[in-house]
């Protein structure tokens, strides 16, 4: 069947049309998924989500926290993870600029946050998981959700953070009334004190903070359990630093929740 001049000429623009809209997409598509920049400080916002004041307030606050603890907690803000899962997406970008990874040498945290999915995930170094206070991670989530859904992000990121930093103020006995303050010039860090356990008294702890630098053989170290094989020999089973992707995982999704429902 023959197509008329008028049905040749609506055939091509509706080829056109798809045409364009389709590599309008993949355009898209392929700015999305570019690598991000390296990060310039602790808060890098570039979804242009967070106002000039909180920034600065944030910057001071988590300048503060890497003066006082060694943690490095930086912020990401990003336009949309490109359809990608924010957990895999964080989990990229925090090897990419290795803060955050599970394998970095470094006690650090990187939260992202995607505005389009109005979603966000803390990675976090394994070297810093034993200062983090319980729960702190899946709490800061909450706190920021309802702010997040409702579009205020510079509030969202402002309250979780302010969150975490108090709670890790309170596990390491540290005042962060003044944390919004600049960091002074040539300050050095100053390591936090020892964290007490919560049925000692401090004058039962206060030899053990006293004391001399301990060796390396005297810290506490994970005891080897012993197995038995079917030959009666016996087989030291021993704990060691593996980085098996499904466990790494498991991990991370587990402490990012609240306490109360990792219970």
């Amino acid at each position: 069947m023959k197509l008329s001049n008028q049905g040749k000429s609506r055939w091509l623009v509706a080829l056109c049309s798809t045409a364009f809209f389709l590599s309008l997409g993949v355009n898209q598509l392929a700015q999305t998924t570019q690598p991000l920049p390296a990060p310039t400080g602790h808060v890098n916002d570039f979804a242009g989500v967070v106002d000039e004041n909180t920034k600065q307030q944030l910057e001071n606050m988590l300048a503060n926290v890497k003066l006082k603890t060694d943690i490095e907690f930086d912020i990401a803000t990003v336009q949309s993870t490109a359809g990608q899962d924010i957990f895999d997406f964080s989990r990229q970008l925090a090897k990419d600029w290795n803060i955050g990874a599970r394998t970095s040498p470094r006690k650090s945290l990187l939260l992202v946050v995607s505005v389009n999915e109005k979603t966000s995930f803390t990675q976090f170094s394994k070297s810093v998981q034993n200062d983090l206070p319980e729960g702190v991670l899946g709490e800061m989530g909450q706190v920021m959700r309802g702010l997040v859904d409702d579009g205020k992000f510079s509030q969202g990121i402002n309250a979780g953070v302010r969150h975490f930093v108090g709670a890790l103020g309170r596990k390491l006995a540290l005042n962060t009334d003044d944390f919004d303050k600049p960091v002074p010039v040539n300050a050095s860090v100053s390591p936090a004190p020892p964290v007490m356990s919560s049925n000692k008294s401090i004058d039962e702890a206060a030899p053990a903070i006293t004391r001399s630098t301990r060796s390396d053989t005297d810290r506490t170290t994970v005891k080897p359990s012993a197995t038995r094989s079917a030959t009666g020999t016996t087989k030291i089973k021993t704990t060691s630093t593996v980085e098996d992707e499904d466990e790494s995982e498991e991990v991370e999704l587990t402490l990012t929740k609240p306490l109360a429902e990792r219970v």
